[in-house]
């Protein structure tokens, strides 16, 4: 699933190959010896060369710096840049996905474990906490600010899902838009409601304050998405334009 782009560290190298290149054409054009032009031309490949090491380095050194994840039986190995543990965990893990704002680890379709626990696990097991029984599968989980998201699958073919947006610790839901789940709505009324999703861990969007949300984690505020982004706290859509809708889920 495509997330927000971060941005791009190779283009201020390119940048920077760009500015030496108007450099060296002046200069060439200034020069009328033919070994002065020859020499600068072999200088000016260097400095391409060079740039593109650069860029390439860049872009190694931002892959990294991500957070991998491996699974082994009931281990699980994270790798931060060049920090590697293994930590053994009380339930067994399905996969490893990270959490939007990256302070959890989702683990199965309850389970999840917060990313610090993995840093200091050396002589203990890792305990798995769970979100309730009965509200489907965790898509998103917000550690700082309490909240989490989970996906029903309310229709099948096509697959269709309502979200549950709630406290961590508890199933209440805290949203009553069209494509939440709602308990006391008899299943059958509510499939119209259903939106499209992949169906899995990540596949919703948490903002990084815990205020808003995107259960199909598509970063969309206009009138024809849906279920569009819901707004936590007041319990109803956001209507934007797409890069105030996109600052809402930024990461800077």
């Amino acid at each position: 699933m495509q997330r927000l782009l971060r941005p791009s560290r190779k283009r201020s190298t390119i940048f920077l190959v760009g500015s030496l290149t108007q450099s060296t054409e002046a200069t060439l054009m200034k020069n009328v010896d033919g070994n002065t032009r020859v020499q600068q031309k072999t200088f000016f490949h260097r400095l391409v060369i060079l740039g593109l090491i650069i860029s390439i380095f860049a872009s190694v050194t931002s892959a990294s710096a991500e957070s991998l994840y491996e699974i082994r039986d009931d281990l699980i190995i994270m790798t931060d840049g060049r920090y590697t543990n293994t930590c053994k965990l009380d339930v067994r893990p399905l996969y490893a996905v990270e959490s939007y704002d990256a302070s959890a680890i989702i683990i199965s379709e309850r389970g999840y474990v917060q990313k610090s626990q993995l840093y200091n696990c050396a002589d203990s097991v890792v305990h798995v906490a769970l979100i309730p029984a009965g509200v489907g599968f965790l898509s998103d989980i917000n550690i700082r600010n309490g909240i989490y998201v989970s996906l029903d699958l309310i229709s099948s073919p096509p697959l269709r899902y309502l979200a549950t947006v709630a406290k961590i610790g508890v199933n209440k839901n805290l949203i009553s838009l069209s494509g939440a789940y709602k308990e006391k709505v008899d299943p059958s009324r509510l499939r119209k409601y259903g939106f499209s999703s992949i169906g899995e861990a990540g596949a919703s969007i948490i903002s990084l304050d815990g205020k808003y949300v995107a259960p199909n984690g598509l970063i969309d505020c206009s009138d024809a998405a849906y279920p569009g982004i819901w707004d936590i706290q007041r319990n109803r859509r956001v209507k934007a334009d797409e890069k105030s809708c996109a600052d809402l889920f930024s990461k800077k």
